[in-house]
């Protein structure tokens, strides 16, 4: 007696997808840093893998392998071979592979589970109580993410997490995605009430069907919704061009509606969808959040740099939209959102078109292609009734999906979406007979049972993988917000550390891993200030963690060259050593200049870089008074090079973002090592009109004025310095150079004051107390004290 049967297996088959079609929209958990992507994606896996498990393992229990013929069997391969070509070629594979950065709806991976998802609903969902489930369980998971979405924009918050308590939040993604997914999914509930007849619901036509009908409706006024709330063109066309296809499609088998009346439904929604769009603006003035996205016009740009900088044929690999944006965006976005990273593009397929290249998009289009031919065919010339219903209503809604693709960017919800709804067309039009082979002979079985178990060995390494994976991410999450929460840095690199241990390709785990250690050091020095030296033990120790922040820095830049953050972190490692190691300061420079070739519009980036040079440049003041002249003149010929370096970087800088506060900022301390004190004042005044907030600015123009020591320069100083105290009145390096201002005004009582005031701020500071004793007595110095503490 057998316990479990095939036809148990393919139940539990159909049980799997029934439990993806319902928890896709709705599914995330607060452990990771992504609470969405990087959930979908996983449950994705672990559904489908277990779903193409079950279907093998049914067919082995009657020793039968049973699919369909013909060109069904081929479509996912055109699909894999769209992805995996580009992948082979990716300036970023870990992200092309497997999926980072929230890119894990392109990545490979993905892929793999959609078309083999793909073909277990083709083989597996072949007759109408199967989609008639299906059909119902999307209807109650849309109808429960559209509700969840509506509550947010008012305020009431059903969930207990706190990333869930912002305005706008909802389980599918933006509120643009949202919308899309809510629209197809209209459209696909439009074509089944349209197309419904007596004993077609799941649920029948009693009370059980009155909710049924209770879920479309509220599915149809949560669309409208959204659409009037967020009232963007793109979203209208996305509406409108699906009531159009539904109409279209509906015009070829008109004879076979039951209920004619019905049709006009979708002509209600398109001429209300008509007046909305175009005859109001904002019709239900709702704030939400901002969503920005590039413009067409530079998608395009950036898609035909790429091409040119790569190879056109594969791209730069799936999933790296965000490194072509980066090196390849133009400058007038600095006028805007200068310094926003975007993943993706204008539309899913000017997302795709730079990253797959035309290669991958060719493949991905044949598959398209083959699937809409048949399908249209089914549609104009079905063998039976049903054959026409069931493409008709699974039809409409994919090329939605496919319009929503050419005016919208997407995500894992709408990626899954898709082929969900391949999958359920698929079932439909290939009706041939399922290739059925006789009961296997025994070396055969062997065979077939060796795939089998070889397939759960890969099953078993793949859920191994995803649950290091998942715990490398848990990790990396609670680090980032014991960061977040002031907590120990030694906390933080222990979960940093376990992250980089469970998942050693993602190079953020080591990026921030060496941020950390090397924040780590830095605590390491200030104890040896402290203490005037530091022990044998903790020396190694200091060496140690030094070694360890530079091997992760390196590491991160090894795992993914083109991730631009990866150089600044190398770079910010390698700048903080430049007193500590003597070639520190060309492996500090070189990560830099990487950093301005991987984002060369981005003026922060060259902002970095100068100020490394000026770094440089510090370290080198005291070899141009050394007693050896070729080394003076050496220390010399660098000191005046790199301070032209770094004028240079900063002008590049304000070339890319006129109004860059830090590079102007920086560029009047590089007139200032080239004693251009005139240029330097006249800099410093300009940023300190533009930024009158700013504490540090008015400090360094006060000293500048003090180092110029021109006519009126001292008053200026003076005014500079009080208007610092004013902005941060805790602030002793003011109080200690205002008390030299006032001194050197003869104004010895104000300047005892003032070092009064820094010794209740630094009770233990010796200098402090050595001037204050000099004032009182009566032994006035003219010269500009050193400070007193780093600004």
């Amino acid at each position: 007696m057998t316990f479990v049967s095939p036809k148990h297996l393919q139940s539990f088959t159909r049980a799997l997808v029934y439990l993806l079609i319902f928890f896709l929209p709705l599914f995330f958990l607060p452990f990771t840093l992504d609470p969405l992507e990087f959930n979908k994606q996983t449950l994705l896996l672990i559904l489908t893998f277990m779903a193409a498990l079950s279907w093998f393992a049914s067919m082995m229990l009657v020793r039968r392998v049973e699919l369909k013929q013909g060109l069904i069997n081929i479509l996912p391969v055109f699909l894999i071979i769209a992805v995996v070509f580009p992948a082979l070629y990716s300036v970023a594979p870990y992200v092309s592979w497997v999926g980072s950065y929230r890119q894990e709806y392109t990545s490979v991976l993905t892929f793999v589970a959609c078309a083999l998802l793909f073909y277990i609903m083709a083989n597996v969902f072949t007759d109408r109580k199967a989609h008639r489930i299906a059909h119902a369980v999307w209807s109650l998971s849309a109808f429960l993410t559209g509700v969840i979405g509506l509550c947010s924009l008012f305020g009431v918050f059903l969930l207990p997490f706190d990333f869930t308590h912002t305005k706008g939040f909802n389980t599918v993604g933006t509120l643009s995605s949202l919308t899309t997914y809510l629209t197809v999914t209209t459209i696909f509930l439009c074509a089944i009430w349209m197309s419904h007849r007596k004993g077609d619901s799941i649920m029948h036509d009693g009370g059980l069907g009155v909710f049924e009908r209770f879920l479309m409706g509220g599915v149809f006024f949560l669309t409208f919704f959204f659409q009037l709330v967020i009232d963007d063109p793109r979203l209208w066309m996305i509406f409108i061009a699906g009531l159009v296809i539904l109409l279209a499609v509906s015009c070829f088998r008109i004879q076979d509606f039951s209920k004619r009346a019905r049709l006009l439904w979708p002509v209600f929604f398109l001429v209300a969808s008509f007046i909305f769009w175009l005859g109001f603006s904002k019709p239900i003035p709702v704030e939400i959040p901002l969503e920005v996205l590039p413009s067409h016009v530079a998608s395009v740009v950036i898609a035909q740099r790429t091409f040119e900088t790569r190879a056109s044929a594969y791209g730069s690999g799936p999933g790296t939209f965000l490194f072509d944006h980066n090196q390849f965006r133009g400058v007038d976005l600095n006028n805007t959102f200068w310094n926003v990273h975007f993943d993706r593009a204008s539309s899913h397929i000017m997302t795709l078109l730079p990253t797959w290249g035309l290669g991958g998009v060719l493949f991905f289009a044949v598959f398209l292609l083959c699937l809409l031919v048949r399908s249209f065919h089914q549609v104009v010339h079905p063998q039976t009734k049903a054959q026409w219903l069931e493409s008709f209503i699974h039809l409409c809604p994919w090329l939605t999906l496919l319009v929503s693709a050419a005016l919208a960017p997407w995500d894992m919800t709408l990626t899954v979406s898709f082929f969900l709804f391949s999958g359920l067309l698929a079932s439909q039009v290939v009706q041939e007979a399922k290739a059925s082979t006789p009961r296997l002979a025994p070396v055969a079985l062997l065979i077939t049972s060796f795939l089998f178990f070889t397939s759960a060995v890969f099953f078993l390494g793949g859920l191994f993988f995803t649950v290091q994976r998942y715990a490398a991410d848990m990790a990396f999450t609670k680090a980032i917000r014991l960061d977040r929460e002031q907590g120990t840095l030694e906390e933080i690199v222990t979960f940093l550390e376990r992250a980089a241990t469970f998942n050693r390709f993602q190079d953020t785990y080591y990026r921030s891993l060496a941020e950390a250690l090397l924040l780590q050091a830095g605590e390491q020095i200030a104890t040896m200030d402290s203490a005037g030296s530091l022990s044998s033990q903790s020396s190694h120790y200091l060496q140690s963690l030094i070694a360890a922040s530079v091997n992760a820095a390196v590491r991160a830049t090894e795992l993914s060259p083109s991730q631009v953050l990866n150089w600044m972190s190398r770079g910010s490692v390698y700048r903080e050593l430049i007193p500590l190691m003597s070639d520190a300061s060309d492996f500090a420079l070189s990560a830099y200049q990487k950093a301005v070739q991987l984002e060369p519009q981005n003026p922060a980036y060259w902002t970095e870089l100068g100020i490394t040079y000026l770094v440089v440049v510090n370290h080198l003041q005291p070899l141009r008074a050394s007693q050896d002249p070729s080394i003076a003149a050496q220390s010399e010929q660098k000191y005046q090079q790199f301070v032209f370096e770094a004028e240079s970087a900063f002008s590049e800088a304000i070339k890319r973002k006129a109004d860059y506060a830090p590079a102007h900022f920086q560029l009047a301390l590089t007139y200032q090592q080239q004693n251009r004190l005139d240029d330097a004042v006249g800099k410093m005044e300009s940023v300190a009109a533009y930024n009158p907030l700013d504490v540090g600015v008015h400090f360094q123009l006060a000293l500048l004025y003090l180092n110029r020591a021109g006519e009126g320069d001292l008053e200026r100083a003076q005014k500079s310095l009080e208007y610092t105290i004013q902005l941060a009145p805790s602030y002793s390096n003011a109080h200690w150079f205002l008390a030299s201002v006032y001194e050197q005004q003869d104004n010895i009582s104000a300047a005892v004051g003032e070092i009064e005031t820094v010794l209740s701020l630094n009770p233990q500071n010796e200098m402090a107390k050595v001037r204050l004793h000099n004032l009182v007595s009566g032994k006035s110095n003219s010269q500009l004290p050193e400070t007193i503490e780093g600004p």
